[in-house]
């Protein structure tokens, strides 16, 4: 399957590349990142062997070692991370960072940069969303570098710069192997500070000249290279449609790190659209953004996209604006949600003031009503616990929620009512990263059983806060306090992964180093002076030092600031300026006039009667879609590949064949094989099997025969002009490794399990089951036989 990723044989291509994640493949499945990365390199690059690599699951990892296997192996060549020239990594959020250590060593790499001068090793890149909180990678003295996980760092948004820079850093790789290839990294690295220059948002460990954060201001690039990975969700593909964020809120590390707030242009978000279902054979989108209510043509955008997709989905949004726009919920209902996550965050008026997120309870209740009378399926409140919570702020939680129980007892139905709450973690380039630290378990158990009391009390749904473990080790290499690696590396000495949870001796591990180290003292746990050296503190950034700590000091007493968007500050101040460029809060963000200009005339585009009245017919109708069935063949290296991996590639075949049913053709379902699977009846078939295609309206008879003719590309077998049933199904079934006695004495113990009479004949090295009469009558197995193979 190498030929999905545009590969060329291994030994012709010029430089190899491995874009590693540090979390499990069904936990980054759905995640843009990677996919990114492998669209700037084809991009950029030529000759380029291109794969991807992710962290084991805590259940394979016992098997890795035993075998002696790399944790980070090419998925599509099968070879270790050792063997490539240049590891991309891709840090998504403060945990996984524990994976880092062990994901290298268990490569054959060695974690710590300094080791690694001394022979040739992949030079190794790392990046992502939590790259600014990744401080516990490098470690300094005095401020000095001295050592470093990866042997450089980006910083920022990679659009415009990840596939210039990534082409830069292979040329420096492939030359100095040539000249000097015992010691790479000694040999580069004043080539590599060169780079540092050049590429903004590129540090090489140990550089000291000036860096700046990189931050996209040009118009986003389109996709026009995609990987297709198998997942159980190869047939959803996400689009971004916006960066940055226009509200202030003092915890959010995302929206601090990415600012200004930019849209993607209406044209541009079709264009990538159509590329990403055909590259992908997508049947659902979903909506990637911060808040993706927030863009201006989002009605428009929504209104498109289900035309062209069989689903839509969008997550993320501000509460706010809902209440702001409560139209935008009617159009949403339109476009059949369903499910809605709201982020509360403060369980007061006092803690939401703290936390700036611009929602008394009025504009809550109005969202929640809205919700009540459209009869939502679910709705999920998601508060964070900061430890500064009091008697007054529970009374207050405890008021609102008998608020809202109220108003659910005005309703004919009872939704999913879930509060949820997650602990407070103090990151980097943050307002409240600035504030004191309370890290003590007891402390935040008490507050999450009050919460959790009031919550059943009043008959709602509670789901408490992760592992605490986890929480202080987040806090820890977020804020990064002095010799963290030596904790990483500590909890990779004692075995320690996380997986969706860090492994049980974490707690043990993480109380040895606080007790021995005394890094956690009083110092570094109260709270922060504005000259506070943070990680990272020598790259500047969009905004500086300054106004976060006046952000931090504001949170203290209460005081509020708005969002970006004059439009929705307008009723607020209109009594005091007539200017939109009062709203502009100075932060730094935007380079020019004409930024701060969109961003201060911004207006979303508010959805009419009609908007609402047309997307829910057209949801309606897609419903009850045109469906042709084909006969088709899956191959026998597809047996362990998800349905919707495979129904994907279906799509995409045919999408590149037939362009022109870009908006006609909407998705793919496998009627036989991979549904029984999914029904838990058949393990990894292969084979003939039943696909159902669907259309917005009925193919022309061309258009089908032409689908039949592309046997050679999409194993397709022939039209099924009828419904037929399936009277007598062969199956083959592969056990490798097994001796025959043991099969034939599992197998006769299944007939007579199932009450199945039969007569046992082997001959040579086949093995008859005879079924009886009154066996075949169950219309379960009709004939069974055992043939061994000989493969050597």
């Amino acid at each position: 399957m190498e030929t999905d990723f545009e590969n060329t044989i291994w030994e012709q291509a010029t430089y190899h590349v491995l874009i590693a994640r540090l979390s499990s493949f069904s936990d980054v499945a759905e995640s843009r990142p990677h996919l990114f990365l492998f669209n700037e390199i084809r991009k950029h690059i030529k000759s380029c062997y291109v794969d991807f690599a992710f962290f084991p699951k805590s259940a394979d990892i016992p098997v890795l070692e035993r075998e002696g296997l790399p944790f980070w192996y090419g998925i599509a060549s099968g070879r270790g991370a050792h063997e490539f020239d240049m590891i991309l990594v891709s840090n998504s959020c403060t945990i996984e960072l524990v994976n880092f250590i062990p994901a290298l060593e268990q490569s054959g790499i060695p974690a710590r940069r300094s080791v690694r001068t001394h022979d040739m090793y992949p030079y190794i890149l790392l990046g992502g969303s939590n790259a600014l909180a990744s401080g516990a990678l490098l470690e300094l003295k005095d401020g000095m570098y001295v050592d470093a996980v990866p042997d450089g760092f980006f910083f920022g948004e990679g659009e415009h710069r990840a596939g210039a820079l990534i082409h830069d850093l292979l040329e420096v790789i492939y030359i100095s192997q040539q000249k000097s290839p015992q010691n790479l990294n000694h040999f580069n690295d004043y080539i590599f500070f060169k780079l540092a220059k050049k590429h903004e948002g590129f540090y090489p460990a140990g550089y000291s000249g000036t860096l700046k954060q990189n931050i996209n201001h040009e118009k986003p690039e389109t996709i026009e290279h995609y990987p297709m990975l198998a997942s159980s969700n190869s047939d959803t593909v996400r689009l971004e449609i916006s960066s940055g964020c226009p509200s202030f809120c003092n915890f959010c590390f995302e929206s601090w790190e990415r600012k200004p707030y930019r849209e993607t242009p209406y044209e541009t978000i079709l264009e990538n659209a159509k590329n990403l279902k055909v590259l992908g054979g997508a049947s659902t989108i979903e909506l990637s953004s911060y808040n993706f209510n927030t863009h201006t043509d989002i009605v428009t955008i929504i209104e498109t996209l289900n035309r062209n997709f069989r689903r839509v989905n969008f997550m993320s949004q501000r509460v706010d604006i809902l209440a702001q726009y409560p139209e935008l919920i009617d159009f949403e209902f339109s476009a059949d949600k369903r499910s809605y996550t709201l982020g509360i965050e403060g369980i007061s008026e006092r803690m939401r003031l703290y936390y700036n997120k611009e929602l008394d309870f009025p504009k809550i209740k109005k969202v929640i009503k809205k919700l009540f009378e459209l009869k939502a399926r679910e709705i999920k409140l998601f508060y964070i616990l900061s430890g500064f919570e009091s008697t007054d702020d529970f009374n207050n939680f405890k008021l609102e929620l008998n608020e809202i129980k109220n108003l659910l007892s005005q309703c004919s139905y009872k939704p999913s009512i879930i509060i949820s709450t997650g602990y407070l973690v103090r990151m980097p380039g943050t307002p409240l990263a600035f504030e004191r630290l309370i890290l003590d378990e007891n402390h935040f158990l008490q507050l999450s059983k009050q919460i959790e009391a009031i919550t059943k009390a009043i008959g709602f749904e509670y789901r408490a806060p992760h592992y605490f473990d986890e929480y202080v080790v987040t806090q820890i290499l977020a804020l990064s306090p002095h010799d963290s690696l030596k904790l990483l590396e500590a909890l990779h000495y004692h075995a320690v992964y996380y997986d969706g949870s860090l492994s049980k001796k974490a707690n043990t591990v993480l109380k040895e180093w606080i007790n021995q180290t005394n890094y956690l003292n009083e110092h570094f746990i109260e709270e922060k002076s504005e000259s506070w050296n943070f990680p990272f503190s020598f790259i500047k950034r969009p905004i500086d030092t300054h106004f976060l700590y006046k952000r931090f000091l504001n949170a203290k007493t209460g005081r509020e600031e708005t969002t970006c968007f004059a439009s929705s500050n307008k009723n607020k101040y209109e009594h005091l300026t007539g200017s939109s460029n009062f709203f502009c809060k100075a932060c730094g963000a935007c380079i020019d006039e004409a930024e701060r200009h969109a961003l201060l005339t911004h207006a979303i585009k508010v959805p009419t009667y009609k908007n609402i009245e047309a997307t829910a017919m057209m949801v309606k109708e897609k419903q009850k879609p045109s469906v042709v069935e084909l006969m088709y063949n899956i191959p026998e290296q597809y047996a362990f590949a998800p349905a919707a991996f495979i129904e994907a590639s279906i799509i995409k075949k045919i999408l590149s064949a037939f362009p022109n049913l870009f908006g006609v053709l909407l998705g793919a379902e496998d009627k036989l094989l991979k549904k029984l699977e999914n029904e838990k009846v058949l393990l990894h078939p292969f084979g003939n099997s039943i696909i159902a295609l669907f259309f917005k309206e009925n193919p022309e008879y061309e258009i089908i025969q032409a689908l039949v003719d592309l046997q050679s590309n999409c194993n397709i077998q022939g039209y099924i002009q009828n419904p037929i049933t399936i009277q007598r199904f062969t199956a083959t079934i592969k056990i490798p490794g097994c001796q025959q006695s043991l099969i034939e004495t599992m197998f006769s113990q299944f007939l007579q399990k199932e009450a199945i009479p039969c007569t046992l004949q082997r001959k040579n090295e086949i093995t008859q089951f005879f079924i009886s009469e009154k066996g075949k009558k169950k219309h379960n197995i009709l004939h069974a036989s055992l043939n061994v193979e000989n493969t050597q």
